[in-house]
């Protein structure tokens, strides 16, 4: 086992010829892709032993793309990232946060000051 070959796969190499259909990013050791469900034991594992709070992978997901929400990151392209429909990533990923809703009512306060 070296650098270029960890435990948890092989080093990722973009095709010559750009096609990435068809390509592992996770796989074992012999090449086959990774289990769902191998993912998630791994990353259990490497969360306790680094003391991390104990999170299941899908919410660090689910977290990640409503960061991305959060950070006016445009919807079509957090959804592409996201691998849905952006209605959907709307629907799932999107939340109203308090301080959304102050600038939401700031912003209409400012506007009713501007045409009284």
């Amino acid at each position: 086992m070296d650098a270029t070959n960890p435990p948890w796969g092989i080093q990722w190499a973009e095709p010559a010829d750009g096609a990435l259909s068809g390509r592992y990013v996770a796989v074992e050791p012999d090449g086959s892709p990774l289990r769902p469900s191998r993912l998630n034991e791994m990353f259990e594992h490497y969360t306790k032993a680094t003391g991390l709070p104990r999170i299941r992978l899908h919410d660090l997901r689910h977290s990640a793309i409503s960061y991305l929400l959060e950070q006016g990151v445009p919807v079509p392209t957090v959804a592409a990232f996201a691998g849905h429909d952006p209605a959907m990533t709307l629907r799932v990923y999107s939340h109203a946060s308090d301080a959304g809703l102050k600038a939401a009512a700031e912003h209409f306060s400012a506007l009713r000051r501007g045409r009284l």
